[in-house]
């Protein structure tokens, strides 16, 4: 008849070990199988093998060829690393998942591939919690895509953003060049000038144009007029008139936004 089979651990270290002639790694504790390759090299250190049968309920240190320790002890190998991997995967992931938080999916989504690649490390070593540790490298990295998706998304929208700035704000100098037709009372007496404005930038613009009339110094009056989504290279008209009585001698001072 074969010894091979389960046996109650000599160590202690666990209810049950595998016997195949030597003890082996793998334990047993309340039916769960795990492994314990240290207890299995203390094992061959101390030369323990296997008793003869002996009656059921006889203690193992009582059985012939059992050597006495003093055992050295130590703690069966645990994965709180893998535990914490799914976790922090699970909540990058989740971050990854909310607009504006990809901030906290990124660094989240490191760790926890960090932490899932050191568990599953330990896991192939006789570790529990193979599936936790896998189930955090997967996660930890959909949370660093995600959140690498999530900043080119808000770059975008921060660079549209600053575009449509642009094109709302004052026009730079550069952008644009303006020749005045006429500028004066008109034959009501109100301010008024006319003129050409032409865009020389490289995207189509908005201008808001302002005719101040000046006298001894002074501003008199003013008068306005708006050019809408004019081209790269296109030139309009502009007809800008006040409701400020002026002099013919009054001149013209040209604002552009």
């Amino acid at each position: 008849m074969s010894d091979q089979g389960w046996r109650a651990d000599p160590t202690g270290r666990h209810e049950l070990r595998y016997f195949d002639g030597a003890w082996t790694p793998h334990v047993s504790d309340h039916g769960r199988p795990s492994a314990d390759p240290d207890g299995a090299a203390q094992l061959a250190a101390h030369g323990a093998v296997l008793p003869p049968p002996a009656p059921r309920g006889t203690p193992i240190s009582s059985m012939p060829g059992w050597q006495q320790g003093p055992w050295p002890t130590s703690q069966p190998l645990t994965n709180g690393l893998a535990i914490a991997a799914l976790v922090v995967g699970i909540v990058g992931a989740c971050f990854g998942l909310i607009p504006l938080s990809f901030f906290l999916a990124l660094p989240l989504g490191i760790l926890g591939l960090i932490f899932g690649i050191v568990s599953w490390r330990k896991a192939r070593r006789g570790a529990p919690r193979k599936g936790m540790a896998i189930s955090g490298v997967v996660l930890g990295a959909v949370a660093i895509t995600l959140g690498v998706i999530g900043a080119v998304i808000v770059n975008n929208a921060v660079d549209d953003l600053k575009d449509t700035f642009d094109d709302l704000g004052p026009a730079d100098e550069g952008d644009f060049e303006v020749s005045l037709t006429s500028c004066g009372p008109n034959d009501s007496g109100y301010g008024e000038a006319t003129g050409v404005i032409e865009n020389t930038s490289n995207r189509e613009q908005n201008f808001w144009i302002t005719i101040y009339f000046v006298q001894n110094g002074t501003r008199v009056g003013q008068a306005d007029d708006y050019i809408q989504d004019l081209g790269s290279g296109d030139s309009a008209q502009f007809e800008a008139r006040g409701f400020d009585e002026v002099a013919d001698s009054a001149e013209c001072e040209v604002n552009v936004e």
